[in-house]
């Protein structure tokens, strides 16, 4: 199995991955490797504080439905990312409510 292939495995096992796409598409893959970097961040976490118990990336995806968000690409499923254009590409954004 590629690296890309377990990535996109690790990420809809999250269930974030159901948060991901346009409202009217399927789930899309998340760019870069969210699922591990959450993964390793824990495991980092564990390694320094190993009697506290940590949730698994799952969390991403339970939290999102806890609060009962959806997807809505190019939005964050909160509402407050936006992509803007730029000379030079894009930027994206998530200003505090």
């Amino acid at each position: 199995m590629t690296g890309a292939v377990a990535e996109l495995r690790r990420w809809a096992a999250s269930e974030a991955m159901a948060l991901t796409g346009r409202v009217q598409g399927p789930p899309s893959a998340a760019p870069g490797r969210p699922a591990s970097t959450v993964a390793d961040a824990l495991r980092r976490i564990g390694a320094v504080h190993p009697t506290v118990p940590l949730p698994g990336v799952r969390l991403l995806g339970k939290r999102a439905a806890a609060a009962d968000l959806r997807r809505d690409a190019p939005r964050s499923c909160g509402g407050a990312f936006r992509v803007l254009r730029t000379r030079d590409g894009h930027l994206g954004l998530s200003p505090p409510p």
